[in-house]
């Protein structure tokens, strides 16, 4: 897993570098919008300014599907 880190990370570079053509503006607008919708949702995950956020971030990242998956 820690040797693909490099790997992941030039993917990362490689598919940020793309530029589509013209005719697939409203694609790309759609993906970028996407991407930053998907980044607030991460931040809303990561910020844990109380114990209790913590807590309930264990329970939707963790518990919850471990739950789900034994269903």
């Amino acid at each position: 897993m820690v040797l693909s880190i490099p790997l992941i990370s030039e993917a990362i570079e490689w598919n940020k570098s793309i530029i589509l053509p013209s005719y697939f503006q409203t694609i790309n607008e759609w993906m970028q919008q996407m991407e930053k919708d998907v980044e607030k949702t991460m931040k809303a995950f990561l910020v844990m300014p109380r114990f209790l956020d913590f807590v309930m971030n264990m329970l939707m990242i963790a518990i919850v599907p471990a739950i789900g998956e034994e269903f």
